[in-house]
């Protein structure tokens, strides 16, 4: 017989299987309160008890339900700018060699920052995502080509 008793005062459950008892603490903390620890030792009652394990939440793993493959950041409505640009691996974006950012939503191709004498952003910028950023005072334009003050 299954019985499961919850003291909700304590946030803690007694779980009874025929004459064994367990311990659940439901959204524990030592379950990155994504899981419930569950204490399986027969005759304990010490919900401190190092013996327990997590049983985490949907979508959640690890050994204190920590990670989560659903939990990242989106580009392009997709998870990690989907699976071109990256995967979610337990709550971080995993991206492609292509592309970069928290998101993997940044290109590392410079193709789009080579001026036409081969440098790149006219030697006044540096690439990033794919674009010039201009360093130099006075000059900007999509390749750092042009100057104000110049």
């Amino acid at each position: 017989m299954l019985v499961l008793r919850c003291f909700f005062f304590f946030v803690l459950c007694v779980l009874e299987i025929g004459s064994a008892q367990g311990h659940v603490d439901l959204k524990s903390p030592k379950c990155s309160r994504n899981g419930d620890y569950i204490i399986s030792t027969p005759g304990t009652s010490d919900i401190g008890n190092t013996n327990g394990r997590c049983s985490c939440y949907l979508f959640y793993y690890g050994d204190n339900c920590e990670c989560n493959d659903r939990s990242c950041n989106y580009f392009d409505n997709a998870l990690c700018g989907g699976p071109a640009h990256g995967t979610c691996v337990c709550g971080t974006c995993s991206c492609t060699l292509d592309y970069t950012g928290d998101n993997c939503g940044c290109t590392t191709n410079t193709d789009t920052c080579i001026s036409s004498d081969g440098s790149v952003c006219n030697n006044h910028g540096y690439c990033e995502c794919g674009r010039c950023r201009c360093h130099q005072d006075g000059y900007l334009g999509p390749l750092c080509e042009d100057c104000m003050f110049c």
